[in-house]
C-alpha cells in the first residue's frame, strides 16, 4: 500500500471587496460603485474570514486521515507557511492555518508566514514584476484575428451587456475592451453574491447587489462566465509567456514537495497564482469557471503510485501514472490499468477530451482476437498496442525482475490482450532519469470553487468538494523534467531560479 509522503496546499484568499479594474466600468455616480465603502475595496469580507477558518478544519481532517495520525504528529518545524504580500492573501492564510492550529491544540503555525529572501510577487504576482510581458500579452490577444472574430461573434450580446449593465460608454463603443472586461463583470457578481449583509452604525443595512438587480437574467450571467473564462484562457493558457507568468511559483512548490523537508507546505495566493501554476503545468487546456474564492491546489507526494481515489478525475487527466509495476507484482496481479488518453499518448497521437478507445471487434468491447484498435481514425493490432504500452511501464519500473502483464485494461474496462506475449522485455528500454530507489508520484487536485454563496444572510459556510478533480498523477522523473525545462528556461533569460535537491 502506497503511503502519503508529504502535502503542499496553494489556495485563494477568501471573499473580497471589488478591487479597482472590477469598478472600472462604472462611474462615481453608478450604484454598481457607490454601493462599496472605501474600507471594503479590495479587502477581505466577514464571510471571507470565515471561509478560510472553515477550510483550514476541512483541509486538517482530510489529513488527518493519511497524514496528521496520532501515532505520527506532524510538529511546527515539518510546516512551511508562505504567503502573498497583498493584506487580504496574508489575513486570509493566517485564518486558515490558525484554524489548523485549533483543530490540531498545537502551535504548528506561528503568526507570520515564512520569509521570502526577495519580493513575494515573483512567486505569487509575477505579472508585477514582468510588467512589459503582461502589456504584450494583453496588446498580442486583443489585436488577435481571434480576438476579433470573438468580438464579431457575440457583438449583440456584448452590446446587451453593457446596456444591461449600465456601463460608461467607451465599453458600449469598444466592444473589444468589453469582451475583455467579462471578467469584470463576473468577478463583480461574484464579490456581492458573497456579500452578507449586516446592520451598520445608523441602523441601516448594508446590501451590495445593485449589478446582480440589473444583471436578472441567468443566461446572460452564464454567458458573461464563459466569455470570462474565454478571456482568462488567452491570457494564461495560451500565453507565450506562461512561464514567466507561473514558473517560478511552480518550482517553489514542486521543489519544496519533493525535497521532502516539510510534511506540510500551504500558500496563501491569488486566483491567478493559481492559473499560472496551473497554465505552465500543462494541466488545463480550457477553463470551465472562473477559480472562486478559496480555491486550491493540492500536491500529493506518496511513496509509490497513489491509490485508488473517490474523488472526480478529470477527463484529460495529464499523463496519469496508472502503471504501477512494483504493485502489480505485490498484489500477483499481472494487469495494467491506464487511462484512455494515457493510450492515446504513448501511441504517438494528439490526446482530446473526444478521443476514445474503441474496437471493431463482433464480439463486445473486449481486445480480443485480430480485432483494431481504433485512434483517431488510426488502427493498431493489439499486440502492437500492448508491446507499446508495455514498454513505457518497463521504463517506469524500479525493478530488474519486472515480468511483463499478462493483459493491459483501460479505464472504460476494455481489454487490450497479445496474440503472443513475448516472454522478455523490449531491449530498447531507456533507464530512468531519477534513482532507482526513487519511485514516488505526485497527485495533484483542484477545487475551482470550494463555497457556494451564503444563503438568507448565514454567518457560515461550508466546504463542497463536489467539484474536486484529480488533475494529474506524475511520476517523480516527470516532475523533475518539468522543473529542469523552467529552470533551463529562466537561465536563458539570465534568471536565477533557487534549485534543491530533491533527491529523498
Amino acid at each position: 500500500m502506497s503511503r502519503l509522503l508529504n502535502v503542499s496546499i496553494l489556495h485563494r484568499h477568501g471573499s473580497r471587496g471589488p478591487g479597482k479594474s472590477e469598478l472600472s466600468p462604472w462611474d462615481e455616480c453608478s450604484p454598481v460603485r457607490s454601493q462599496w465603502d472605501p474600507e471594503d475595496i479590495e479587502n477581505i469580507t466577514p464571510i471571507g474570514h470565515e471561509m478560510m477558518k472553515s477550510l483550514g478544519k476541512w483541509f486538517y481532517n482530510y489529513l488527518t486521515i493519511d497524514l496528521l495520525s496520532e501515532s505520527d504528529k506532524i510538529t511546527p518545524d515539518e510546516v512551511l507557511w508562505r504567503c502573498s504580500k497583498s493584506t487580504r492573501a496574508k489575513e486570509s492564510g493566517l485564518d486558515f492555518v490558525s484554524s489548523m492550529n485549533d483543530c490540531s491544540g498545537l502551535e504548528l503555525f506561528g503568526n507570520d508566514p515564512h520569509p521570502y529572501d526577495e519580493n513575494p510577487d515573483v512567486y505569487f504576482r509575477p505579472w508585477k514584476i514582468y510588467t512589459e510581458e503582461t502589456k504584450k500579452t494583453k496588446s498580442t490577444i486583443t489585436r488577435s484575428d481571434i480576438f476579433n472574430k470573438k468580438v464579431e461573434e457575440f457583438e449583440d450580446f456584448l452590446i446587451r451587456v453593457a446596456e444591461t449593465a449600465k456601463v460608461v460608454d467607451d465599453y458600449k463603443f469598444n466592444l473589444g475592451k468589453c469582451l475583455w472586461s467579462t471578467t469584470h463583470f463576473y468577478n463583480m457578481l461574484d464579490c456581492e453574491k458573497f456579500w452578507v449583509p449586516y446592520l451598520k452604525d445608523d441602523g441601516s443595512l448594508s446590501k451590495r447587489h445593485s449589478l446582480q438587480d440589473l444583471i436578472v437574467d441567468e443566461n446572460m450571467r452564464n454567458q458573461i462566465k464563459d466569455l470570462a473564462c474565454w478571456v482568462l484562457g488567452q491570457r494564461f493558457i495560451s500565453s507565450n509567456y506562461k512561464v514567466e507568468m507561473g514558473g517560478i511559483m511552480c518550482s517553489e512548490v514542486l521543489q519544496a514537495a519533493l525535497t521532502g523537508n516539510y510534511k506540510l507546505c500551504i500558500y496563501s495566493g491569488h486566483d491567478y497564482t493559481i492559473l499560472a501554476l496551473l497554465s505552465v503545468m500543462g494541466l488545463i487546456s480550457k477553463l470551465d469557471v472562473p477559480l472562486g474564492f478559496g480555491c486550491y491546489i493540492i500536491f500529493e507526494v506518496w511513496e509509490r503510485a497513489p491509490p485508488p481515489s473517490e474523488m472526480m478525475s478529470s477527463p484529460n487527466l495529464k499523463k496519469r501514472v496508472s502503471i504501477d509495476p512494483i504493485s502489480v507484482l505485490e498484489d500477483h496481479d499481472m494487469s495494467v490499468y491506464l487511462h484512455d488518453n494515457e493510450i492515446h499518448s504513448l501511441m504517438g497521437f494528439k490526446s482530446t477530451s473526444e478521443s476514445t478507445v474503441s474496437t471493431t471487434s463482433d464480439s463486445g468491447s473486449d481486445f480480443s482476437g485480430d480485432c483494431n484498435v481504433e485512434t483517431n481514425n488510426n488502427k493498431y493490432k493489439p499486440t502492437t498496442v500492448f508491446n507499446k504500452l508495455t514498454e513505457e511501464a518497463l521504463k517506469r519500473s524500479n525493478t530488474a525482475t519486472l515480468k511483463r502483464p499478462s493483459k493491459i485494461i483501460a479505464d472504460n474496462d476494455q481489454v487490450i490482450e497479445p496474440l503472443t506475449p513475448p516472454s522478455t522485455p523490449p531491449s530498447s528500454v531507456t533507464p530512468p532519469i531519477t534513482s532507482e530507489s526513487d519511485n514516488r508520484y505526485v497527485r495533484i487536485i483542484l477545487n475551482p470553487s470550494p463555497f457556494k454563496p451564503p444563503v438568507n444572510g448565514a454567518q457560515a459556510i461550508d466546504v463542497d468538494v463536489t467539484n474536486s478533480k484529480i488533475l494529474a498523477e506524475l511520476h517523480v522523473s516527470e516532475i523533475e523534467e518539468m522543473l529542469t525545462n523552467i529552470h533551463e528556461y529562466f537561465n536563458k533569460r539570465g534568471i536565477t531560479v533557487k534549485g534543491y535537491d530533491i533527491t529523498p
